[in-house]
């Protein structure tokens, strides 16, 4: 299965319309180490009250990942879109730098 058609995928959180048939439901996750630069970066922009890019930047990248397991389980089920996709980011451990990132959503077939 080529990166080319995973993103071709049609990923969305509205309720689906018209004729489907129901894949049924598909999840995706990823834990991403943010190392000790990122964490002490973090550590300074926090202080003074600045948005994080070093944590930003992990987080998208764990998002990405999260999103291209779950369309390829989707795509393993015959799927050709995911619908009511929900994302999650959570700390993966007590201050240790670790991010979670699920995703989950109903695997559709879309006529």
């Amino acid at each position: 299965m080529s990166q080319d058609f995973i993103d071709t995928m049609f990923i969305t959180t509205l309720q689906p319309r018209g004729t489907e048939k129901d894949c049924g439901l598909v999840s995706g996750y990823c834990i991403l180490g943010t190392g000790p630069i990122s964490s002490l970066l973090s550590s300074i922009t926090d202080f003074f009250g600045m948005k994080s890019n070093a944590f930003s930047a992990k987080a998208k990248e764990a998002e990405k990942i999260a999103l291209d397991m779950m369309k390829r389980e989707a795509l393993q089920r015959g799927a050709n879109a995911v619908y009511g996709v929900r994302i999650n980011l959570t700390e993966a451990t007590s201050g240790q730098g670790m991010l979670m990132v699920s995703v989950s959503g109903s695997a559709m077939i879309v006529s």
